[in-house]
């Protein structure tokens, strides 16, 4: 005996809360379906027959229907083929004409798009699109076409990079690029304010520490930490006494004392973690200090004798930052020099 599956829905037509149907233009097509268990669903004709634009009707239904049939039964046999399916979307469309006297669906192509993972059966992948449609329940419950037009994409692998890889390419770059563990990033541009910012706290530092055996480098300078194979162009860095560089480099140190990161909203998060816990792997490094380009405000951290980091910040024009690696002070009015912050219009309604 073969197995059977019920299901049980409830149409409501709630549209008559505003009408009879005393006239074909008269009365409302909404209707609700409930289904123990779900939340309702509500919908109306197709704008044609005077439904709802706005509310689904059963031709989006049918259209849905299949779409989603094809889709399930086709991950199903992926899973069960090997197949690593990472991302499916699918632009179905129907055709729907009058024929033989009766208004009625012609043909609905499904356009499903596929990811698998790189190294999986493309070939396979692209074949159990057929078998998806002759198993599908929907698909088999119809009277016209159901094709498939797949299109069909394989996962990029992302391509390794060796540290001197990554070097000899950086040597010719026009762009800067950062280093993370074999990937090769690039670094997004800056702002007006955010180099204003920049070239401030450099003049400030640099003539602060003349007659110290300390040197301070802008942006240019990449910065290696070995321990997470990362290479960076940290917005400032101070060194103290001679540069450690990379063995046979004179375009990378190791060594910096202190970094001053200029954030932006799109780096903020970054700068704040990850890169920070990057840089406390440096022996030498002791004080990393990140400012806001947007509001007078500086956030700074310092390693005190037992290795701890303690969080200090500065707020307001009238404030003073004490770089305490370096025993020098800026004010907030030298390091926002020439900047003009952005104020945000609010509209006042009457």
């Amino acid at each position: 005996m073969t197995k059977e599956h019920l299901y049980r829905i409830n149409t409501v037509w709630t549209g008559a809360t505003q009408g009879s149907t005393s006239s074909y233009e008269a009365y409302s097509r909404e209707y609700a379906i409930n289904i123990e268990g779900k939340p309702p669903f509500v919908g109306s004709a197709d704008p044609t027959f005077r439904g709802d634009a706005a509310l689904y009707n059963p031709e989006d239904l049918l259209l849905m229907a299949l779409s989603a049939c094809h889709m399930l039964s086709y991950l199903a046999l992926c899973a069960r083929a090997g197949i690593r399916v990472i991302s499916y979307s699918d632009a179905a469309t129907g055709k729907m004409a009058q024929k033989n006297g009766k208004i009625r669906f012609t043909e609905v192509i499904l356009h499903p798009i596929v990811t698998i993972e790189a190294g999986d059966d493309l070939e396979k992948a692209r074949s159990l699109h057929d078998n998806a449609h002759h198993v599908c329940f929907i698909a088999n419950s119809v009277n016209f076409p159901v094709l498939h037009e797949a299109k069909m994409l394989v996962k990029n692998q992302p391509k390794f990079y060796t540290p001197d890889e990554y070097r000899l390419l950086e040597e010719t770059a026009e762009f800067r690029n950062e280093y993370r563990d074999g990937e090769i990033v690039p670094i997004a541009g800056s702002t007006i304010d955010r180099s204003q910012i920049k070239g401030n706290i450099f003049a400030g530092l640099d003539t602060d520490l003349q007659g110290k055996n300390a040197e301070v480098f802008i942006s240019g300078l990449r910065l290696w930490i070995p321990r997470y194979r990362q290479g960076t162009y940290p917005d400032i860095m101070i060194i103290e006494g001679e540069p450690a560089l990379t063995e046979g480099r004179n375009d990378e140190i190791l060594n910096p004392v202190l970094i001053v990161e200029v954030l932006s909203k799109y780096s903020e998060d970054v700068n704040r973690e990850d890169k920070f816990r990057f840089y406390r792997s440096i022996p030498e490094f002791r004080e990393y200090v990140l400012v806001n380009q947007s509001e007078f405000l500086v956030a700074q951290y310092i390693k005190n004798e037992s290795n701890q980091w303690l969080f200090q910040e500065y707020e307001g024009e009238a404030a003073i930052v004490s770089f305490a690696a370096l025993g020098v002070q800026m004010s907030m009015s030298e390091i926002y020099n020439k900047v003009v912050f952005e104020t945000e219009e609010i509209e006042v309604q009457q």
